[in-house]
Order: structure tokens, then C-alpha cells, then sequence
């Protein structure tokens, strides 16, 4: 390998090493730890298949698969579920992915692009964070992405589809970016693609791709099309608010209030969306390079994903929606520094990295210092802990964002109950429910107060800055308990 090859490995692994401090920080969000009913509890998903009699889910929810669920299994089988064992796989899968951008960008376009993307994305706090935490999730769709895309550039077309079907089926709103990509070659590489175009190759790669999409193909034709029902509904109403959202989610500032507790001042923006507009007003200095239509194709690819999530209502509203846009902002704007002359790129793509390092390092103090509200308590460890003590012979939880936690720290062995729409009182039961402030359905808790009988208060579980998250309580015939306090 050549030296710049060696530079961009170690800017991968100073990603990995970065986003694995304080491994357990912040607690397991629901949606992180989605997998683990697919692992251990097939049964309730919505589509799954016998193998060797072992049932095996395929689809968690009509738009997401259970491919990382897959990948899972045989990693949890060796290991005890943890924060570690659940969020390093993932950690892995994003420094592999920053790998696979740089061999794109050193193929396509320069080593210096690549070296400049990976720059702008080893400390990138949108993506260090949505990657580590992966609660969209979008580890797996990064390097799909990135992966198909080299292998199409490589003409390895079949493998390529077969990755892009595989993303399909890990989650449905890939179509986003295929649509995206199939547009942008159209506009800048239809006649290479119309001289390549051949029956036969046409006939496999298309075949590639239902193969990798299979599981999400079988779900919709047995749900009659219900991923599209229940998912693509227009909106375009919004969309300046949403270009707000994106320019605070590539500032890398969006997750304050949200991942972590925002009480203090510090470093919250990378202004890697003034980097991004200076690239595109600077079309005078790239649009004669040779890296030109690189730099467009980028571009175009970028604003089309974003443009057909933006018209889809609920899509580009949060980060784990927006980070699908990456890593093709910051191919584009590396392509376009790499062309300005005299390595004169480099400097404001080391402004940003840096400044993307101390907006990280602010991630990391606010969770060392402020911890992280609901859905992200650090609360869930000793409250894990607390029931595999009691040992209930069935625990009820109350409120969203409790059970998938807790059953992926147990392993599936907590026999957990949904307790969400009506309380029925099991005296033999222990229940668990959010304290007052926390509750994440709207009046979860109004609901637990029943005729006939009382809660008794067994346990306040808090964070560890001393914040009370959950409520242990069981239930008691109320005759049996009158005269106590």
C-alpha cells in the first residue's frame, strides 16, 4: 500500500477508536436495541420462516428487515449482550464504511479526495454519533450504500446490486437514495450507460437485486404492498424547515437536547454547512477540472436524496433520516477542495475536522457530566439489574422504550409483558413504568391508577446524576392494604 493508503487507514481507525470511548454512554435506546425481539422473540414478527425448525424473522416492522438482527445472532451466541458487544459491530461497520468511501473517491476521482472526505467524516459528531448509537438505523445502510456503489464503479454489477437489495431490504427508505442514484447517472452517465447496456447482464443484475431484496419483496406481496401504504405519503409543505434541520444535522449540533442533556455552553457546530455552500458558489473554480463532473454527480445525488425524503411527510424531520444523506455532501465538497490548487482544500477541510473533533468532545463531556434524558437514560443499567434481582415470574412494562432495552440486556429470559393500552392488575406481577417527567406516550401513567386496587412503590430507580427515571411498583388488592399508608 502507498502512503496516502496509510493515512486514510489511520484516519479510519481513529474513527473506531473515537466513537468506542465510554462504550455504555448513553444508555440503549429502544430502537437501538430493535433487534434483540427478532432474535428472541421471532414470533412477533410481522414476517419470519422456519429453518431447520427454528423460526427466523425477516421483517421487523413493514419497512425495516431483520438483516442486522441477522448479523447479531451468532455475535450474541459467543457473547453476553452488552453495551460494548451491541454498539462495536456497528462502530466497526462505520470505520469499514469510511474505508470504502476512500476507495471510491481514490478510484473515481484522486487519493487527495479521498483523504479530504475521510478528514471531514472521521470526527463528523452526526455521523460518529447515529453510527455508535445506530437507533435509525443506518450503520448497515452506510456501508451497503458505499459498497454497492464501488462495486458498481468497478463494474462488479452484480455484486453491486446485490448489495443495493440488501439495503433495500434492511430498510425500505433506501429507495431514496437508489432513486437518487439511478437519476444522477441518468442526468450525467447515460450514453457510457446506454454503451454498456447489454440483455443478459441487465437479466443477472436485476436478478441480484430481487435476491438481496427478497424478504421485503415476500412481505409486501403476502401484505399486499403495505410497505407503501403505510410509509410513502407526500408532504411539501414543510421543506424550509427541513433545510433548516439539515444544515443543523451537518453542523453536527442536532443531537444536543436529544442524545444528551444540553445545560452548559460549549462547541455545537462544525460549520460544515458553510463549507458545503462555499463549494457549490465556487462552481466557477471546479466546473473546467477534470473532477468536475465527479463533483456534480455528487452533488446531484445529495440534493435528490435529500429532495425526495423532504417531499415524503415524516422524512427528513429527525437525524437518523438525515444521515442517510451521508456520505455524499462530503464527497461532493471533497472533490470540489481537491480541485482547488496547491493543496489549498486541505485547510478548510482540517477547520471543520477539528472543529467536528470539539463538538465530539462536547457529546462526550455533557454525557460524563449531564448524562442523557429519556430515551437514552444510563437508568436502564441498574434497573436491569434491579428486576434480574427481584426475579418476577412476569414483569409488565407501562411505557414505550423499556421492553426492547430490556430484553436485549437479559438476553430474552426477562418474561416481559406490553402493559401499553389497559392496566390489568396481577398481583403476582412486577410492573415498571417512567416516573411523572419522563413519560414518552402521553399520559403513559394516568392510566395506572385501577379501582379495587393500589400501587405499591417498591423501588425509584435513578440515573447517574441522581435524576429518577423508572418506577418498580406491584399491585395490591386495595382491601388488603387498608389502614397502610
Amino acid at each position: 500500500m502507498k502512503r496516502h493508503d496509510w493515512l486514510a487507514l489511520g484516519l479510519c481507525a481513529f474513527f473506531a477508536v473515537l466513537a468506542s470511548l465510554w462504550i455504555s454512554k448513553p444508555g440503549i435506546h429502544a430502537d437501538e436495541a430493535s433487534l434483540a425481539t427478532a432474535i428472541w422473540n421471532p414470533e412477533h414478527s410481522p414476517l419470519a420462516a422456519w429453518f431447520f425448525d427454528k423460526r427466523i424473522s425477516l421483517m421487523q416492522l413493514s419497512y425495516l428487515g431483520s438483516l442486522k438482527a441477522w448479523l447479531y445472532t451468532p455475535i450474541f451466541a459467543l457473547l453476553s449482550p452488552s453495551a460494548a458487544v451491541l454498539r462495536i459491530p456497528m462502530i466497526l461497520a462505520g470505520a469499514l464504511t469510511l474505508w470504502v468511501i476512500y476507495l471510491l473517491l481514490r478510484d473515481a476521482v484522486s487519493p487527495r479526495a479521498g483523504l479530504l472526505a475521510l478528514t471531514l467524516l472521521a470526527a463528523d459528531p452526526s455521523y460518529l454519533w447515529t453510527t455508535r448509537c445506530d437507533w435509525g438505523p443506518v450503520a448497515l445502510q452506510h456501508l451497503l450504500t458505499t459498497a454497492g456503489a464501488l462495486a458498481f464503479y468497478r463494474r462488479r454489477h452484480t455484486l453491486g446490486a446485490f448489495l443495493f437489495g440488501l439495503a433495500l431490504w434492511d430498510k425500505a427508505v433506501f429507495i431514496w437514495t437508489l432513486a437518487a442514484l439511478a437519476l444522477s447517472v441518468v442526468l450525467l452517465y447515460r450514453k457510457q450507460l446506454i454503451a454498456r447496456l447489454r440483455p443478459a447482464a441487465l437479466i443477472l443484475v436485476t436478478a441480484a437485486f430481487l435476491l438481496g431484496a427478497y424478504p421485503l419483496l415476500r412481505y409486501n406481496v403476502t401484505f399486499r404492498g403495505s410497505t407503501a401504504s403505510d410509509t410513502v405519503h407526500l408532504a411539501a409543505e414543510s421543506i424550509p424547515e427541513k433545510a433548516g434541520l439539515l444544515a443543523s444535522t451537518l453542523n453536527g449540533g442536532r443531537l444536543f437536547g436529544y442524545l444528551v442533556r444540553d445545560r452548559d455552553a460549549g462547541p455545537k457546530s462544525t460549520y460544515a454547512w458553510l463549507l458545503l455552500v462555499a463549494c457549490a458558489v465556487a462552481w466557477p473554480l471546479w466546473r473546467r477540472h477534470s473532477y468536475h463532473r465527479a463533483a456534480w454527480f455528487f452533488l446531484l445525488l445529495s440534493t435528490f436524496t435529500w429532495l425526495f425524503m423532504a417531499v415524503t411527510k415524516g422524512g427528513a424531520e429527525s437525524v437518523h433520516h438525515l444521515v442517510l444523506l451521508w456520505p455524499w455532501p462530503h464527497c461532493f465538497m471533497a472533490v470540489a477542495l481537491a480541485a482547488l490548487p496547491k493543496r489549498a482544500g486541505l485547510i478548510p477541510a482540517a477547520a471543520v475536522g477539528l472543529l467536528s473533533l470539539a463538538v465530539t468532545a462536547n457529546y462526550y463531556n455533557k454525557l460524563r457530566t449531564h448524562g442523557a434524558d429519556v430515551p437514552w437514560s444510563e437508568a436502564i443499567y441498574p434497573l436491569h439489574e434491579e428486576i434480574q434481582r427481584r426475579n418476577p415470574a412476569v414483569l409488565y412494562v407501562t411505557d414505550w422504550g423499556i421492553l426492547q432495552p430490556l430484553t436485549l440486556l437479559s438476553a430474552g429470559r426477562l418474561p416481559i409483558q406490553q402493559s401499553f393500552a389497559q392496566i390489568e392488575p396481577d398481583p403476582d406481577g412486577l410492573y415498571v413504568a417512567h416516573t411523572d417527567p419522563h413519560q414518552e406516550f402521553p399520559d403513559a401513567n394516568g392510566k395506572l391508577e385501577v379501582p379495587g386496587f393500589r400501587r405499591q412503590l417498591l423501588q425509584t430507580i435513578s440515573d447517574p446524576q441522581g435524576e429518577p427515571i423508572y418506577e418498580l411498583f406491584r399491585y395490591l388488592p386495595a382491601q388488603l392494604t387498608e389502614g397502610l399508608p
